[in-house]
């Protein structure tokens, strides 16, 4: 009795105490201080991803009419598939060059690129080259979706893009 009393002062991680507030998804059996900060962690990281998903339907819903792009679509209903540190848009007829230059020129740096088609390095004897690799390379532009991103700089930028097309 004595034994098993000491055996729970002394090794704590081997007797936890479950706290009630884990999230259905959170399985791991930590003591009550590393539960509550993990699970801490994992609610400030919901909120997060809920900001970024909330960027990325505005992006969505700013530029899904304009038939010069193809859009990826967000799943609304679990918006946690996909964590977008920026939105990817493909342009269907055009080289993202001269749009990047055109935004760079009004102060909207956008990364260059965001998929490389590396088959351009290897020779491929049986297997035949995906069709739309290079457009992907070559057409694709990122908008941005991070935490410092406000409406006003999204405003911003889709009013580039837009008056880019108009022109």
């Amino acid at each position: 009795m004595i034994f098993s009393f000491l055996k729970k002062k002394i090794h704590l991680a081997l007797f936890p105490t479950i706290n009630k507030k884990i999230p259905i998804n959170y399985f791991y059996k930590f003591p009550y201080y590393l539960s509550d900060f993990a699970v801490g962690k994992l609610l400030e990281l919901d909120k997060k991803t809920y900001e970024i998903h909330q960027k990325v339907q505005y992006y969505y819903s700013k530029l899904k009419d304009i038939d010069y792009f193809i859009l990826p679509e967000e799943d609304n209903i679990n918006h946690l598939v996909n964590m977008h540190t920026e939105y990817p848009i493909i342009l269907k007829n055009e080289n993202n060059i001269k749009i990047l230059k055109f935004l760079s020129d009004r102060s909207i740096f956008l990364r260059f690129h965001w998929y490389q088609n590396l088959d351009r390095f290897y020779e491929y004897n049986k297997l035949c080259k995906p069709n739309d690799a290079d457009m992907i390379q070559n057409n694709c532009i990122l908008l941005p979706c991070g935490e410092s991103i406000d409406k006003k700089y999204q405003d911003m930028v889709v009013g580039n893009i837009i008056k880019y097309f108009e022109k």
